[in-house]
């Protein structure tokens, strides 16, 4: 089922990258695909889709986005998650400054940042 449910999404990803009224989604729908990636255990592929969702936001928002900065967040949990420790955290501590910078040190995404890095420096 879940083989399925991949193939199908590939296919509406494609679809995304020929249509530019649909490639701007095209970083949310990159994000969400490496989430479920990551939990279905394919680490290697998330990792592209988070890459891929990072570089989407960037041309479209900005380097400085709140979309762009969400999408390396999910790269940084993500490279964590199969072991990539030190790339984690180099991308993990780039959000965490501009997070702290754009959003300010009290807010949710921030803290969430903080929290994420404690936990990677732990390993």
């Amino acid at each position: 089922r879940s083989r399925d449910a991949l193939e199908t999404l590939t296919r509406i990803r494609a679809t995304m990258e020929r249509d530019y009224a649909l490639s701007r989604a095209r970083s949310t729908f990159d994000t969400m695909m490496s989430r479920a990636l990551t939990n279905l255990g394919r680490g290697e592929e998330a990792v592209r889709f988070a890459a891929d969702a990072v570089e989407t936001s960037r041309f479209f928002d900005g380097p400085h986005a709140v979309e762009t900065l969400d999408a390396m967040f999910v790269r940084g949990q993500t490279l964590a998650k199969i072991g990539r420790v030190e790339e984690a955290q180099e991308t993990l501590r780039h959000v965490l400054a501009a997070r702290t910078r754009i959003l300010g040190p009290a807010h949710v995404h921030t803290r969430r940042t903080q929290d994420a890095l404690r936990r990677i420096d732990a390993l």
